[in-house]
């Protein structure tokens, strides 16, 4: 009884182990490194991104929803960004790595914390004071 035991813990370890060769084996191969090529394509497809991002903060000053001033400043953000990004040779670099989609639901684009509720969630109905409705 016992060595069929012992016999049953060893066969799951050793899948176990083979498993975890197999996962770290495909793992590297999965993150191996570009060519020049692939870099100087994926480089090309991140300058598209920067210049359509551009454009939208172009197209909300002219619409009243920033001013000048805040539009260099997250240009400057915007570049200093793809600066990095391009002296890393954009390894590990996707869209959106590392953020939320969307706007933050408790601060504005400068870090600043928004007023009010957050996250859309509705608070219920006060309670504290009666109805006079009869």
């Amino acid at each position: 009884m016992f060595q069929q035991v012992l016999t049953t813990l060893k066969k799951r370890w050793l899948a176990t182990g083979l498993a975890v060769a197999l996962a770290v084996g495909l793992a590297g191969t999965a993150f191996a490194a570009l060519t020049p090529d692939q870099t100087q394509e994926i480089a090309g497809l991140h300058e598209q991104i920067l210049n359509l991002q551009k454009q939208i903060v172009q197209k909300n000053v002219e619409y009243g929803q920033l001013t000048a001033e805040q539009a260099q400043k997250i240009t400057e953000h915007m570049d200093a960004q793809f600066k990095a990004r391009q002296e890393a040779g954009f390894t590990n670099c996707h869209p959106f790595q590392g953020k939320q989609l969307g706007p933050r639901p408790d601060k504005n684009w400068q870090g600043e914390k928004r007023p009010g509720k957050h996250r859309g969630l509705a608070t219920s109905p006060d309670t504290s004071t009666p109805d006079t409705q009869e």
